[in-house]
């Protein structure tokens, strides 16, 4: 039976060089068993997982990871009520 990271990164119909080494990361990132377990995790970590797939799925060069100003951060991702 094929995890759920498997699954997941099967119907990404990566090159079949790319998809153990996505498996194994996704397998082995603790903030995202964490995270799907309902247990603490830190949002940094998940942020950093999913730019990490984006990088796999679209190549790095379309996806820029540099860090940003925590403010540009709260004014474009968080809703105030």
């Amino acid at each position: 039976m094929k995890s759920a990271s498997a699954e997941f990164v099967g119907d990404l119909a990566l090159p079949s060089s790319q998809t153990q080494l996505l498996i194994s990361t996704l397998e082995g990132d603790y903030n995202l068993a964490a995270f799907l377990d309902g247990h603490d995790y830190l949002e940094s970590g998940l942020i950093s997982l999913a730019c990490h797939v984006a990088q796999a799925i679209l190549g790095s060069e379309s996806v820029d990871t540099e860090p940003v100003d925590q403010t540009e951060v709260m004014l474009n991702w968080y809703v105030v009520a």
